[in-house]
């Protein structure tokens, strides 16, 4: 997850829209991210024509994308166990979702292995 603390500033004069340049897309999907998300909305430089390239580098092997998230400049850990609850509606390419970050990340490590079982790996 990026935050940048710009999701309080939303429908307002302060509210910026930064963006990822491909290099730092390409250097996630090198190592190996499953989601990718933000406070903000988007990952795109609006001021070239890029055609959504980030969206479609993210999305074309398989990584999700989540925007415009609220209070991640809430969270005290660096690290969280994060799920997303979408809409449960087949043949959607995008929807609301509920995210939840769970502190510490013990407390999600505990989550998953009642969800997903004891054997669940996790990576440092």
């Amino acid at each position: 997850m990026i935050r940048t603390g710009l999701s309080r500033h939303y429908l307002t004069a302060k509210y910026r829209r930064p963006y990822l340049e491909t290099e730092a897309v390409d250097w996630l999907i090198d190592r190996g991210i499953k989601a990718l998300g933000t406070d903000c909305s988007g990952f795109e430089n609006r001021a070239v024509e890029s055609n959504e390239v980030n969206h479609r580098k993210l999305l074309g092997r398989g990584i999700l994308i989540i925007e415009d998230m609220n209070n991640l400049d809430l969270l005290k850990e660096e690290r969280v166990f994060f799920f997303a609850l979408p809409l449960p509606i087949d043949g959607l390419d995008a929807c609301w979702i509920r995210p939840i970050a769970v502190e510490p990340i013990d407390a999600g490590r505990r989550l998953a292995e009642i969800f997903l079982g004891s054997e669940t790996l996790w990576e440092n």
